[in-house]
């Protein structure tokens, strides 16, 4: 969570792509391979509303291969004015453009950090996209709003977490005028905790549950992939994600 030993890794097209790129940098020696010497931060473009980050880092938190415990300040970073130690931020108004993927009307960047396992990169290329699109306008943006939203909150209902949801604000607001890092980090430690308990059941309980949904979602943006390139052959490259 350092800037001064950080390592910048290139946009990639896929999560895939990212993935492999991690065990090769393992392989050199680059990055530690064990869990818990390294973490990852990754991005996604435009700044989505606090509403939309709540869903896509509760998502994860729930969904993880690994969602350690963490102890007060655990996400302080050296750009704690920017972060206000707060696993989901935005960036400091830099963003590369001009892939293929990119959305001019998106704007800055969206950045989760703290993440532990490499196959985070997975569940966030699904949950970004669809959380750019229903921000910004794009041909996924229906399944965001219309499928998973509301099939997440049912599965926080039936595990007694709907109410933990909005304690408190996912991304830090920069202009310090609200500031509620104990209720923050108090939140996410109910969501932490029913990783904890889920992992220790035979079904994995809502880890499974929210993987499920989140590969259903995923899998309604490939069967819509042919559709979208037919009416604008020019989002061909950007749907080669899918």
């Amino acid at each position: 969570l350092h800037a001064d030993d950080s390592l910048v890794c290139p946009p990639m097209v896929t999560s895939t792509e990212l993935r492999m790129l991690a065990r090769v940098l393992e392989g050199f020696g680059v990055v530690p391979r064990e869990i818990g010497k390294r973490t990852f931060q990754f991005t996604m473009e435009g700044e989505i509303p606090d509403e939309m980050a709540a869903i896509v880092n509760a998502s994860i938190l729930l969904a993880s291969r690994h969602t350690p415990g963490f102890v007060s300040g655990a996400f302080a970073s050296t750009h704690d004015g920017l972060t206000g130690k707060k696993m989901m931020v935005y960036g400091a108004g830099v963003k590369d453009d001009g892939y293929p993927y990119s959305d001019p009307a998106a704007t800055n960047r969206t950045d989760i950090q703290g993440r532990t396992v490499d196959m985070d990169a997975d569940l966030f290329q699904i949950l970004e996209t669809l959380a750019v699109d229903a921000t910004f306008g794009g041909p996924f943006a229906d399944i965001m709003t219309e499928f998973y939203i509301p099939r997440f909150l049912s599965i926080l209902e039936r595990h007694g977490l709907i109410g933990v949801l909005r304690q408190a604000t996912w991304i830090y607001d920069k202009s310090g005028a609200h500031d509620d890092l104990p209720e923050y980090e108090a939140m996410l430690r109910r969501f932490t905790d029913a990783w904890a308990t889920a992992v220790k059941l035979e079904g994995f309980g809502i880890i499974k549950e929210v993987n499920n949904l989140i590969q259903a979602a995923a899998q309604r943006m490939r069967e819509r992939r042919e559709s979208v390139i037919a009416e604008d052959p020019s989002e061909y490259k950007r749907m080669l994600r899918w």
